[in-house]
C-alpha cells in the first residue's frame, strides 16, 4: 500500500512497493495520523530504502529487480510531492499522474540520510529554520508545515511555505479551497 517512484532520466525506480507484507492495508488506513519516513541511500551499486512509521523502523527494500541507483544531483531540485512530475521512461503517464490520496500535516526533505536514531528521536518534534548556520539542521532541504491557515484567496492559499530557512516555497497544483483544513 506504500509505493514509491523516484527517477532521474531513465535511472531509478517506478511504482515500487516499499511496505512490508506484514503491514496490512488496514494498519495504514486506520483513520489515525501517522508519521512515515522514507530514507534512500546508494550503497555501491545497490539502493537501500528504509521505511519508518511513528519513529519506528519497519522495513528495508534493497536491490529489488527494478531499483537502479540514482547519482548525486548537483544544483537545485525541482520536485513534486505525491505525484509524477514527468512521464516515467517507457510509459505514457504524465505530470500529475499517481496523485497522493492522503492528508499531509508536514513534509521534510533532508539532503542526507537520517539515522534510525534521528528519525526515532525527532519525528514528532517541530524544527526551526536555520539555513546553513545552525548545525542541527543544516541538512534540512525543505520543510513544509502546511499550517499557514486559510485566507480564502486561492492565489495565496495554494502556496506552501518552506520553513527550512531556504525560502523554497511550493505551489499546490490543482488547489481547491477544500484542500486546506485548520482541524
Amino acid at each position: 500500500p506504500i509505493r514509491l517512484t523516484m527517477m532521474s532520466g531513465a535511472n531509478g525506480f517506478n511504482d515500487l512497493n516499499i511496505c512490508p507484507s506484514t503491514l496490512l492495508p488496514s494498519n495504514i488506513i486506520d483513520d489515525k495520523w501517522h508519521h512515515y519516513a522514507v530514507s534512500i541511500e546508494n550503497v555501491g551499486t545497490n539502493t537501500s530504502i528504509n521505511l519508518y512509521r511513528d519513529g519506528t523502523y519497519l522495513n528495508t527494500t534493497t536491490n529489488a529487480s527494478q531499483i537502479q541507483s540514482i547519482e548525486n544531483v548537483a544544483g537545485g531540485v525541482n520536485a513534486y510531492i505525491g505525484a509524477l512530475q514527468h512521464a516515467v521512461s517507457g510509459t505514457t503517464t504524465g505530470a500529475g499522474w499517481g496523485k497522493l490520496s492522503a492528508s499531509l500535516d508536514e513534509f521534510r526533505y533532508w539532503k542526507k540520510k537520517r539515522t534510525t536514531n534521528e528519525i526515532g528521536e525527532f519525528w514528532f518534534t517541530n524544527l526551526g529554520g536555520g539555513t546553513n548556520t545552525r548545525e542541527y539542521n543544516t541538512d534540512l532541504g525543505v520543510y513544509f508545515k502546511f499550517n499557514e491557515g486559510i485566507t480564502t484567496s486561492s492565489s495565496i492559499d495554494q502556496t506552501m511555505l518552506d520553513y527550512s530557512g531556504r525560502i523554497s516555497n511550493g505551489v499546490m497544483s490543482g488547489y481547491l479551497a477544500s484542500a486546506r483544513s485548520t482541524e
